[in-house]
């Protein structure tokens, strides 16, 4: 398959899953619970519609322009489900201490993950570092071990944490991209570069089919509220 083919292929499959996702994530009633990863599924949806009917529609310009406006939007927003995910896990999951501990620790542990990244990769970088991406993932890394060590599929914590570790597998996929993308460059070695160039929206599709599978699953009826538990 060519270059072209295989993005096609990625952008179709993929938005045909996250339309599946959005309409499960209202059908059982997720986005009273989780308003804002709801709404960052809408986005990412019309944000996909929106740059694939724009292409080649308007000059390159505004199109990036557009581009980077959007891209600022997504940070805003993930970090925004960063926080919700974080509120909604630790309201139920260990003592007092741990979830007060929690909130202040994943920052801070974020923020240094952060440095560290930033030290590894090579000093003239071919490849611009986004901080910003970067401590949202390392947080959602951090978040979803939080998640596996301090809660279960049974408790009431039971969606967040669902949630949590697609984002948190997502999340070490950006990271290990943002590592091996800028070497492959320096090297010159086009199939790395192209095979690391795909590792995000492959993996962003595996993590779409996550949710699906694991959205659909029962939640405590504790947690989920009159209309969900009730599906």
């Amino acid at each position: 398959m060519t270059r072209t083919a295989i993005n096609d292929l990625l952008w179709t499959v993929g938005l045909l899953l996250q339309c599946s996702l959005l309409a499960l994530v209202f059908a059982r009633g997720i986005v009273r619970r989780l308003p804002l990863f709801s709404g960052l599924l809408a986005f990412y949806l019309l944000r996909s519609i929106l740059l694939f009917a724009l292409f080649g529609k308007i000059d390159s310009a505004a199109y990036a322009s557009t581009y980077e406006g959007l891209t600022i939007v997504d940070l805003a927003l993930q970090l925004l489900v960063t926080g919700e995910l974080v509120l909604s896990l630790t309201r139920s999951a260990g003592p007092r201490g741990l979830r007060r501990g929690t909130l202040l620790l994943i920052p801070v542990f974020a923020g240094a993950g952060t440095l560290l990244i930033a030290r590894t990769l090579p000093a003239h970088s071919p490849v611009p570092f986004d901080r910003v991406q970067a401590f949202i993932w390392v947080s959602m890394i951090l978040l979803g071990g939080f998640a596996l060590a301090w809660t279960t599929a049974g408790q009431p914590a039971a969606l967040p944490r669902r949630v949590a570790l697609g984002f948190s597998f997502y999340a070490v996929a950006g990271i290990a991209a943002s590592l091996e993308r800028p070497y492959a460059m320096l090297a010159r070695d086009a199939r790395s570069l192209a095979m690391w160039s795909y590792v995000l929206p492959a993996a962003w599709v595996l993590v779409v089919v996550y949710w699906i599978a694991a959205l659909r699953r029962p939640v405590p009826a504790i947690y989920a509220g009159p209309a969900l538990a009730a599906k």
